[in-house]
């Protein structure tokens, strides 16, 4: 399951990425404050906050990008 959020976490075409599901980690290892901010409640549903920039085009969805200044290097978040 996946939703696009704006900066308030209200749905929009054009966002941050969120995702859910059975498959979602627990959170990160040692990291209790990251996984607050990353692993968040929203209508009764555990959501994780990817970063990732999307948007909608009509039944596509397109990723033009972070929401931050992190890229991938070599498979790598940097």
């Amino acid at each position: 399951t996946y939703m696009i959020c704006d900066r308030k976490l209200g749905a929009c075409d054009d966002g941050e990425l969120l995702i859910a599901g059975a498959a979602l980690a627990d959170g990160y290892l040692d990291r209790p404050e990251l996984a607050a901010q990353k692993f968040i409640m929203r209508d009764g549903i555990r959501w994780y906050r990817t970063g990732d920039h999307v948007r909608r085009d009509g039944h596509d969805i397109v990723f033009p990008g972070r929401i931050d200044r992190q890229f991938k290097w070599r498979g790598q978040l940097v």
